[in-house]
């Protein structure tokens, strides 16, 4: 059985389209859009300038946030590398630990000195 959030997701995702073509096609009507600093007027459909003005939206609010978290993904990838680093250096220091101990378990007890 699907993941019922899945689910959920893809018939969000249904919905959402459904109400994008129905937008669509209530909106077919063509209008004048100014570029303004250029002195040129294009004229689209009012659903493309819509769908195109949320799409710039989404990319630009994208964008900002990415940027903004730019320096916790920084920290992270030190602290990811610092802490790899540590764990080598632990491992070779258990290493040496177990083969020094092994090289002691392997001599000869002697047994302790006798006071006089």
């Amino acid at each position: 059985m699907r993941n019922p959030f899945m689910l959920v997701v893809g018939m969000l995702g249904a919905l959402l389209a459904l109400a994008i073509v129905v937008f669509v096609l209530a909106n077919r009507t063509e209008m004048e859009v100014s570029l303004f600093p250029y002195p040129r007027v294009v004229i689209a459909p009012v659903f493309l300038v819509v769908l195109v003005s949320f799409a710039a939206g989404a990319l630009f609010g994208g964008l900002f946030v990415w940027m903004r978290g730019h320096p916790s993904r920084r920290l992270s990838g030190e602290r990811k590398r610092r802490v790899k680093h540590l764990e080598t250096n632990l491992a070779s220091v258990t290493r040496e630990r177990d083969t020094l101990k092994s090289e002691l378990d392997r001599q000869p007890q002697r047994s302790p000195p006798v006071p006089v």
